[in-house]
């Protein structure tokens, strides 16, 4: 493999992964999630990641 297929498919790689993560961060943002700041930072990261119909989106990296 030539090394501009090798670029070629990495790129589409990231470019998949992109509009993937696009795809996931749109549909939270257009769900309008209410968040309240005495729940806490660990109960509002959850919620970001949630959308309106329960399904949980991995978009923000894990919180320990």
């Amino acid at each position: 493999m030539t090394a501009a297929s090798k670029r070629k498919e990495k790129l589409q790689k990231q470019l998949k992964e992109c509009q993937e993560y696009d795809e996931k961060v749109g549909h939270l943002a257009l769900s309008r999630i209410e968040m309240d700041l005495d729940d806490g930072v660990k109960v509002n990261y959850e919620k970001v990641q949630t959308a309106k119909d329960g399904k949980k989106y991995q978009v923000l990296a894990k919180m320990s």
